[in-house]
């Protein structure tokens, strides 16, 4: 595929008589200095990103981030659809540091005492990432976290790599993520194409590992889950990342971040049509 600057391409799409859905895909090959221009930053440290993100041998290197820094794409609201792109995290080990990708994140506050407040504080949203090794946990893994709006309510679960040990790697890690609905499937790979690792299912309000038919988890009746629906509502996207203050030398790279949503539009009544066609779209079941 031939790389450009990040690139816009609305689609419209007959994909039945009663209603029709657009498409958006915004592409960022991180080929280009000024891609930049078309992100900027969401939570944690509200800084020029310029400070800490450069576009260099045509990846996006970031060099330095607060806990849960967030830089997100301009002008992008994301409701069903596709996420995907490469990341690497390149220097010395052990570093403590999560990087990846937010969706459907609601604004966070303005209040410019906000932050400085609620350190820790995450805006509504779903957070994918990889992370490093914690306390008592052998290995890195992903990391599907949802979150509520206050008071802060929602589910979490990690699920370890078995080929990664969570140390800084030199090879490309592929990701995709499809959400239709409620549903959100994650895909990953080292090489070749991503292949099923995680989904989520709101519907049946289950945790399912690659494939599988079978429920890994379900929160189906469990106290301080049933109050935790899972966001329908659209928002913004970008890449979330974090690092230790003290780490010299490591950076964490993206590239080929590519982001389509299908917008809905619909007749009156057409709301089950809608939902179906958007959820073969995505792939997820």
């Amino acid at each position: 595929m031939t790389k450009s600057l990040a690139v816009w391409a609305p689609i419209l799409t007959c994909l039945c008589v009663a209603w029709v859905a657009r498409a958006d895909t915004v592409f960022f090959p991180f080929d280009d200095p000024e891609e930049l221009r078309n992100w900027e930053s969401a939570s944690g440290e509200l800084v020029d990103l310029r400070d800490s993100w450069r576009i260099e041998d045509g990846v996006l290197k970031i060099s330095d981030g607060s806990a849960n820094a967030v830089g997100r794409v301009k002008n992008l609201e994301f409701h069903h659809g596709v996420i995907e792109y490469r990341m690497r995290w390149v220097g010395p080990t052990p570093v403590l540091a999560e990087s990846g990708v937010v969706y459907r994140m609601r604004r966070p506050p303005r209040d410019p005492n906000f932050l400085d407040e609620n350190p820790l504080e995450k805006s509504p949203g779903y957070y994918l990432y990889h992370l490093t090794p914690w306390i008592g946990a052998p290995d890195g893994g992903i990391h599907w976290n949802h979150l509520n709006g206050s008071p802060p309510q929602g589910l979490s679960f990690v699920r370890p790599l078995p080929f990664w040990d969570g140390a800084a790697f030199d090879g490309w890690h592929a990701v995709r993520v499809e959400v239709a609905g409620n549903d959100h499937s994650i895909s990953i790979a080292v090489e070749g194409d991503p292949q099923p690792f995680l989904r989520i299912s709101g519907r049946r309000q289950a945790v399912y590992y690659d494939d599988s038919a079978e429920p890994h988890f379900s929160w189906a009746g469990l106290d301080g889950y049933d109050d935790s629906p899972l966001l329908p509502e659209p928002g913004d996207v970008g890449i979330l990342y974090f690092m230790q203050d003290e780490a010299r030398d490591f950076e964490i790279h993206f590239d080929d971040f590519r982001v389509t949503t299908t917008l809905p539009v619909e007749e009156a009544g057409a709301t089950a049509t809608t939902w179906s066609a958007v959820k073969q779209s995505a792939g997820v079941r």
